[in-house]
């Protein structure tokens, strides 16, 4: 994955129609922009490969990666990180921005020395397991999501947690992990995890649905919510994660660390802007 880069309040307009359309998402175009000056170098012939990401402040649902700024030329992927293209006015103005995917890599394994998503054979993880010292209580039949970034694209087939206080005594509810698309629709659920949330250690369970799939592919650069499921009417398992009060707050219209209550089973969507924030990271993981 490039390396993201960064500017203090830069921005400029598209010339002509540059943006004006709304094409798929993932789309590569070359646009021509009034100014080059103050923005961050995006290369990828730089070692590691650079990028950074742009938004219109009229139109901010879509973010934009620009991948090449040598001159007034860029080359820019439209609807990065799972968002939805949409077409701009005419000469609309562009800012540099710190997307979701930017936000979540500073908490992701590589920065800061740590090891990487790649290097641990994982296709998504929540947080960095170097800083994850808070041993976070999952209550019963509460819902629990984690905004995350793939840096690769992979097929996985195994989601995990790292269990720091064993569950005891299950209830009536479902003990799962299940995977989200940042649109909040279920694309990838275990099969039944309490055994597993009552042993110590990692975590893991098999990708068993929905409709029977063993495995999904996650697409670099695009957000999705890794989640659980916990029913036990004893000890509760702790999982464990980091404590960060800003991963309560909403990011460019990205929701971080969310939960919501009274949840006996796996929902086929969530809407996460609907649930409630709260300041610990859990680490999930998916490979």
């Amino acid at each position: 994955m490039p390396l993201a880069v960064f500017a203090n309040d830069a921005f400029t307009t598209a010339t002509s129609t540059y943006g004006t359309t709304s094409p798929a998402s993932g789309t590569s175009e070359s646009w021509v922009m009034t100014s080059n000056t103050g923005f961050p170098v995006a290369s990828a012939s730089a070692a590691p490969p650079t990028w950074w990401h742009l938004v219109d402040q009229a139109l901010p649902s879509e973010t934009i990666a620009v991948t090449a700024n040598p001159s007034t030329t860029w080359t820019v992927t439209r609807g990065a990180e799972g968002t939805t293209p949409v077409a701009h006015a005419s000469g609309a103005t562009y800012y540099a921005v710190v997307s979701a995917g930017d936000y979540a890599a500073f908490g992701q394994p590589g920065s800061a020395g740590g090891p990487t998503i790649a290097g641990l054979g994982l296709g998504l993880l929540t947080a960095n397991p170097d800083y994850c010292i808070t041993n976070s209580a999952a209550s019963n039949e509460q819902l629990n999501v984690m905004l995350c970034t793939a840096t690769v694209t992979k097929a996985v087939t195994t989601l995990g947690a790292l269990v720091l206080t064993a569950g005891a005594t299950p209830g009536s509810g479902v003990n799962e992990l299940a995977l989200y698309s940042e649109a909040g629709t279920l694309v990838a659920q275990t099969g039944d995890m309490t055994t597993a949330f009552e042993t110590l250690g990692f975590a893991e369970g098999a990708i068993a649905n929905p409709g029977s799939i063993t495995s999904f592919t996650v697409i670099a650069g695009a957000n999705y919510y890794l989640a659980s499921a916990v029913s036990f009417t004893g000890t509760q398992p702790h999982f464990a994660g980091v404590a960060a009060l800003t991963q309560t707050y909403a990011l460019n219209g990205h929701y971080m660390s969310r939960f919501l209550g009274s949840q006996a089973t796996m929902p086929g969507t969530i809407t996460p802007s609907s649930m409630s924030a709260q300041p610990t990271t859990i680490l999930f993981y998916a490979r």
